[in-house]
């Protein structure tokens, strides 16, 4: 859990500033809102321009709004937070935190010992996807991933965003 947007390891960590970065928040809760939208929203550019803040602005927002979201904040300082291996374990435990019916499909998956133990293609499968697609959501699950390129594992990081898009290798 120290890679969720507000563990102890990002203590000093905060969001957008108020009335700041206004158009790129709408933007994202438009995107968040609107059925039609692609699965992804994509934010990038220059180091220091200000991503991670949006990125905890909308982390905090969806936990607060009903518990909809998850997030991994990636981090070179920390091991925990910079393993890829941690990543959909991280995102099942807190969506499962937050949605009992999800708990509960998340813990069938875990009956299979192997399976925190498996490629990350397959814990995204077994302790995302299939608990997402066994229950009825009542609205759009929110996750946040940050600094994704400060992973330790430079072929994870593409494998990541090619499970992500595509939802295989």
């Amino acid at each position: 859990m120290e890679a969720s947007y507000n563990s102890s390891a990002r203590e000093f960590a905060t969001g957008c500033l108020e009335g700041t970065r206004v158009d790129i928040l709408k933007l994202i809760h438009d995107w968040v809102n609107d059925p039609s939208s692609t699965l992804l929203f994509w934010l990038n550019g220059a180091a220091g321009t200000g991503k991670s803040a949006v990125a905890h602005s909308i982390a905090q927002a969806y936990d607060n709004e009903h518990s909809r979201g998850a997030s991994f904040f990636f981090s070179r300082d920390q091991q925990a937070r910079r393993e890829t291996k941690f990543l959909f374990q991280t995102i099942a435990f807190q969506l499962g935190n937050s949605r009992p019916a999800l708990k509960i499909e998340i813990a069938k998956a875990l009956e299979d010992q192997t399976i925190l133990t498996s490629n990350l293609q397959r814990q995204l499968q077994k302790l995302i996807f299939e608990p997402l697609s066994n229950i009825k959501l009542p609205s759009p699950v929110v996750v946040v991933l940050d600094a994704l390129d400060e992973s330790d594992d430079e072929d994870a990081v593409s494998h990541i965003i090619r499970l992500l898009v595509w939802g295989g290798p």
